[in-house]
């Protein structure tokens, strides 16, 4: 699938991060899917779990208001599809991995369908952000210190 694209226009430092998806498809077990942050790094929200465990099984049709939330109580291979409500990232992944950055910028939702014959398509998504409060002002005045002295810190001239 074509990566998806998610614009969060204000700035502020992540503390909390849940994403919704609404996916339509044949069979999701077949699907990866991962979530880039503007600054980098990247959470596996769905690896190839589901279609190792569920290989001959029955197809698993559909993904609706399926949430990744690090606190959910469990995983999708301890649910039936469609896969609706609350669900832990794909094992060792976690979106508090963003924690502390700033949320600000393009964020890239890439799915990629694992076997040829199936069909779908990915309805809508959603980033659900708590932000960390907001420093305090004096904070400001040291980081604003700190980037002065930086920018116009003294150079050494060496002789000709």
């Amino acid at each position: 699938m074509t990566p998806a694209t998610l614009s969060v226009p204000d700035h502020g430092l992540i503390s909390d991060l849940d994403v919704l998806l609404d996916i339509s498809h044949t069979n999701v077990v077949d699907l990866c899917i991962y979530l880039d942050s503007p600054r980098g790094g990247t959470v596996i929200l769905k690896d190839e779990q589901l279609m190792n465990h569920f290989w001959r099984d029955d197809p698993k049709i559909d993904m609706k208001n399926t949430i990744f939330d690090d606190d959910a109580n469990h995983t999708l291979l301890q649910a039936n599809p469609p896969y609706t409500g609350r669900f832990k990232p794909a094992a060792a992944n976690f979106l508090s991995t963003f924690n502390g950055q700033d949320a600000c910028g393009e964020w890239t939702l890439r799915i990629y369908d694992l076997a040829y014959a199936d069909t779908g398509a990915l309805n809508r998504w959603e980033m659900h952000i708590e932000y960390l409060g907001n420093p305090e002002p004096l904070t400001f005045c040291y980081l604003a210190a700190a980037a002065l002295f930086l920018r116009h810190r003294p150079r050494k001239i060496t002789p000709s």
